[in-house]
Formats: C-alpha cells, structure tokens, sequence
C-alpha cells in the first residue's frame, strides 16, 4: 500500500512580554525578531528526523490505527519552511498487519483531517516540530540581560491533499 500527502499552512507566533519599560522597547523588539527570525523555529532537518524516527507511530496517527497494524516499507518526508507556511509532504509504502482489513482504512477526506490533526498538534499542542532556541537568542540580543517572553506557536492550515492507494 501507499500513502502520499502533502499539506500547506502558515505558523502565527504570538507572545507575551512579562516585563518591560515605558517605551515597550521589548514588545518592539519581539516583533522585529518575529519578522526576522520567525522561519528558524522549524528546523526542516530536525521534523524529518522526528517523523522518520517515529514512522509507525506517525503513519498510524494517519491512518487512524495502532502502530502495531502497520510495517512501513519505505518512507520519505520532505518538509520546508519559508515566509511563516509551513509545507510537509511525504510517502509512505506499507503493508497493514495484526488483523486490520482494507475496508477499515480512511478514506482520504478522513486522512486529510488526520494529517492537518497531526501538524496543528505537533506544532501547537506538543511542539514537536518547534525549536525557537534562534528567535530567542536573537531577541535576548537585542539587549544586555535576558528578557522574560513567552511565545505560543500556532497552525493554520492552507491546503492539504492525501492519497491513499490501496
């Protein structure tokens, strides 16, 4: 069996200044480091290492199954990230195990809900996908000591496509 898709969204970064001064030097600074800097909280290397070390488990979550019904075969994941959207495409080439049927797959609206499920999570919810070290070293240099702000990721779907051939 195979399963490609490929999903399309923009990641917004908020924040929350703690403390700042009368000028809100730090409210401007953190925007500016969020146009600047914002692409580098997803580091496309790293997304590709997380799913291809968790391939079972992420095609499972696609497939609406328990990973101990798939055997991924072959796995390719392609992901970038520029001008704040975020673009994640992959195949999968699998075999279903442990008595799960066909006619209990998705179908590929199902499938599209699951995978825009799948990044909005490992953005929003877990963070997997996330690593804002950059954008805070960045902002933190803008000033002498480091500044108290809090950043919340998240995703918002564009498009999403998925086929499921089986």
């Amino acid at each position: 069996m195979k399963l490609t898709f490929k999903t399309k969204g923009n990641i917004v970064i908020d924040y929350r200044v703690w403390l700042d001064n009368d000028d809100n030097e730090v409210t401007w600074a953190t925007r500016i480091a969020i146009v600047r800097y914002g692409d580098s909280v997803i580091d496309e290397q790293s997304v590709r290492e997380t799913i291809m070390n968790n391939q079972r488990e992420y095609l499972a979550s696609m497939l609406f199954c328990r990973p101990d019904n798939v055997e991924v075969m072959y796995c390719n994941i392609d992901c970038k990230m520029d001008s704040g959207e975020f673009t994640l495409s992959g195949t999968y080439e699998f075999e279903i195990i442990n008595g799960l049927r066909i006619d209990e797959l998705p179908d590929n609206d199902v499938l599209i809900d699951n995978i825009i499920t799948q990044v909005y999570e490992s953005i929003h919810t877990y963070g997997d996908f996330l690593d804002d070290t950059q954008l805070r070293t960045r902002l933190n240099s803008m000033f002498y000591g480091l500044v108290d702000v809090d950043f919340y990721y998240d995703y918002k779907s564009t498009s999403c496509e998925a086929n499921l051939e089986k």
